[in-house]
């Protein structure tokens, strides 16, 4: 019993821990511990493990393969060779099992280095560089394939199991592999979701967690193409996102430069703009006479007394509202500049007969305005040629009384004018989008405070027609913000670059979204989507191995139908519909789920591909050190193979004890009579 516990202990520790050497490690220590000779030690040493060997050859060689194994496991705690087990075999986002060509070479060094050792120490005297050499071949070929072979096997085993115990646990963490793998390619950790998302939210754009990053799109865009519930969520989230895209942009424009409501009473508008200005207006009118005779030669003109009598009826108009606000309605007469002159029997014109005033002129100008309007609007009263020209000569007439007038500059430049607000609205919905982005930085550069507003309320209505009038599926946000020439005809509507920024990353971050739901949801047969869908299957191949396995290579037959269907079913779809959840998740409470998932996920590969990799390399080794065949026995061979043959052939021994035929033949002759 205690040659059996010797002869384990020799192959555990001497053969497989020692990869060889132990029976010179041992015959060292007895020579040194007063046994005999070291060569006479050995030898005893490797005739006795023979003997066990050969009467106990399956638990010599299992001790043997387990005693080679901690060297491998060994090698893993080495500086260096550690990351190909942790990282570069398997990254720490990724599935246990990812090979690389440089974990495939570290293990193959690992392989190498533990072979030569293992063969030298195999090999007698001799013959150590041989063996050395022969094992390291070993060993790489080993080390090389192995980890291969490893990852089959384990694919092999997650096949089965996930199909025969789709559990919640698996489906959870199959997916959140998947899912972390597609941040690690984006540069993302599982801790920056809920950032990403706030940012979006606090920008207005409606994001879920696809819409995070390119990988998670390809992920989406791989699930969507499947069909069940995955697909379905996706398509119903993705399509509400991309229904309310003309919405968002147009409450993005609006809110971004503050219009007003283009179709209000522009006249109460004018109003409300001149009552801010009151206090400014009241001084100009207290001026008094305007004596210059360019404004007395224009006052002679026809237009300018047909617009006298519009403004006596703006004037008669807010005496009576005076009235009805119980207030002094005198302040409000305008000063009656003409009298009527009889031409011809029953014909009269107007002829100027005194100064006016600047409240008069103000009212005049107003005058000025309404008609134009009208010209404008349905050429009532003149032609559109003629409200142009009479709009020309309305600027020339005030900035006279700017110059005359200092405080009625002054006014304007707070209030704008009447009709200068109307026109600065107009041409921002009719002609913003006809100008070069020079021409609307020098017009807005050149607008009062209320110009200003009036034209970024045009601009938003013609930006809200840009936007809804057109049907059919297009990017909105994109149409309004994509274009550099639109992008600069924009900025000076804004009070400060920075909001501006802000504008347009709200605009790109929802054209993106558009894009990126038309992608998803698209579904074009790109080369990079169907390398995404052998990723998400999972372990590409093993199925098909199997599935070509059971039918004999024939596609086409029945059994080979069924077999591929097989690999496709069950979990894939649970885990789509998993991922669907994932990736669509927006609530703070889902986002918080998914990144604990994913956080939870990631913590544990790190160890699992750690233990994978360090049992690759211990199968490695411990194959290596039980490769090698026991040694012979030598004291139970004969020593002399004369003697040998002789024993074993009948009458050979007489026959070899006659040394000389001479003397048979002589001994024969004698014989005879």
């Amino acid at each position: 019993m205690a040659g059996e516990a010797k002869g384990a202990a020799r192959a555990f520790l001497g053969q497989g821990l020692g990869m060889g050497w132990g029976d010179e490690a041992e015959a060292w220590l007895r020579s040194k511990l007063g046994g005999g000779e070291y060569d006479s030690e050995l030898e005893n040493i490797r005739n006795e493990y023979a003997r066990y060997s050969a009467k106990h050859p399956m638990t010599a060689g299992g001790l043997e393969f387990t005693g080679g194994v901690v060297p491998g496991i060994a090698a893993m705690l080495i500086p260096g060779m550690q990351p190909a087990g942790a990282a570069a075999l398997a990254p720490a986002a990724a599935t246990v099992g990812k090979l690389s060509l440089g974990a495939l070479g570290k293990m193959a060094g690992i392989g190498s280095t533990m072979g030569m050792i293992s063969g030298a120490g195999s090999a007698e005297e001799g013959q150590r560089l041989s063996g050395a050499s022969t094992g390291g071949m070993l060993g790489t070929v080993l080390g090389g394939a192995a980890p291969v072979a490893a990852r089959t096997l384990g694919a092999l085993g997650r096949w089965a199991a996930e199909r025969t115990f789709p559990t919640e646990k698996r489906i959870a963490s199959r997916a959140a592999g998947k899912f972390n793998t597609a941040l690690e390619e984006s540069g993302m950790a599982p801790r920056d979701i809920p950032l990403a998302l706030q940012t979006d939210r606090a920008i207005g754009v409606p994001s879920v967690i696809a819409n995070l990053s390119p990988g998670l799109v390809d992920l989406a865009e791989t699930v969507a193409q499947r069909t069940g519930s995955g697909a379905r969520k996706i398509e119903e989230t993705l399509n509400r996102q991309k229904t309310g895209t003309r919405e968002r942009t147009h409450g993005q424009v609006v809110r971004a430069i503050n219009p007003g409501s283009y179709y209000d009473d522009e006249q109460r508008l004018v109003q409300d703009l001149r009552n801010k200005a009151s206090g400014l207006y009241d001084a100009a009118y207290a001026h008094g006479e305007i004596t210059d005779p360019r404004i007395m030669a224009a006052l002679d003109a026809p237009a300018f007394k047909a617009a006298f009598q519009k403004a006596k009826q703006i004037s008669e108009t807010e005496m009576a509202a005076a009235k009805l606000r119980g207030e002094d309605p005198s302040k409000f007469a305008l000063r009656d500049i003409y009298y009527p002159k009889e031409v011809k029997p029953g014909i009269f014109e107007l002829e100027l007969k005194t100064y006016p005033d600047v409240r008069t002129l103000d009212y005049l100008k107003r005058g000025i305005d309404a008609n134009v309007d009208a010209g404008f609007r349905s050429g009532q009263g003149m032609s559109t040629a003629e409200a142009i020209a009479l709009r020309d000569m309305r600027r020339t007439f005030v900035d006279i009384i700017d110059e005359q007038v200092p405080a009625y500059k002054q006014a304007r430049a707070e209030y704008g004018g009447d009709m200068e607000v109307i026109d600065a609205m107009r041409a921002g919905m009719n002609d913003f989008n006809k100008m070069d982005h020079e021409q609307v930085m020098k017009m807005v550069a050149g607008m009062s405070t209320a110009e200003k507003d009036a034209f970024r309320t045009g601009v938003a209505r013609g930006l809200y027609s840009t936007i809804m009038k057109p049907s059919g599926n297009f990017n909105a946000a994109q149409r309004v913000i994509g274009s550099p020439e639109m992008q600069a005809k924009l900025q000076p509507l804004f009070d400060s670059p920075a909001h501006f920024s802000l504008f347009k990353a709200a605009l790109e971050r929802e054209s993106q979204l558009f894009s990126q739901a038309n992608r998803i949801l698209g579904g074009s047969p790109t080369g990079k989507r169907l390398q995404m869908s052998d990723q998400f299957e999972g372990d590409p191949g093993a199925g098909e191995a199997i599935a070509t396995a059971i039918t004999g290579g024939f596609g086409s037959s029945l059994l080979g139908l069924a077999s591929r269907a097989v690999t496709k079913t069950q979990i894939p779809e649970k885990t789509a519909s998993k991922l669907a959840d994932m990736l669509m998740s927006t609530a703070p409470r889902d986002v918080a789920a998914v990144v604990r998932l994913l956080e939870q996920q990631a913590e544990s590969v790190a160890p699992r591909a750690f233990k994978a990799t360090a049992g690759t390399a211990g199968a490695v080794t411990g194959t290596e050190a039980a490769f090698w065949p026991s040694p012979e026995d030598k004291s139970a061979l004969p020593a002399d193979m004369e003697a040998d043959v002789r024993s074993e052939i009948p009458g050979a021994q007489e026959e070899a004890g006659l040394s000389d035929i001479e003397a048979d033949i002589e001994k024969d002759l004698k014989a005879r009579p």
